[in-house]
């Protein structure tokens, strides 16, 4: 999991990540982390669009993918949040 500043590091020499395409302590290629990151922040954003619609499953389909791809403390409190909502949506 990403910590809580939600910036990882590079995956080689654990340097603060400056969304760079390359480390700029060892020089390893980011450009796969870089994918990744985005792809999630992606997944995200859908999630929150479907919170708003009230399509809860769907969210935490959603927010549940983005965990699997790069887990944050954020990715984790919407997959929470969609989840409490689905249950509470199931219960009435």
């Amino acid at each position: 999991m990403i910590g809580n500043d939600e910036h990882p590091n590079c995956p080689v020499c654990q340097a603060r990540f400056r969304g760079s395409a390359f480390c700029s302590r060892c020089g390893a290629d980011l450009r796969s982390l870089l994918l990744l990151l985005d792809h999630a922040y992606g997944l995200r954003r859908e999630a929150r669009k479907e919170l708003e619609t009230g399509d809860f499953g769907r969210a935490q389909e959603l927010a549940e993918e983005a965990e699997t791809v790069c887990s944050t403390q954020k990715g984790r409190d919407l997959w929470l949040l969609s989840s409490w909502l689905l249950s509470s949506s199931e219960v009435n």
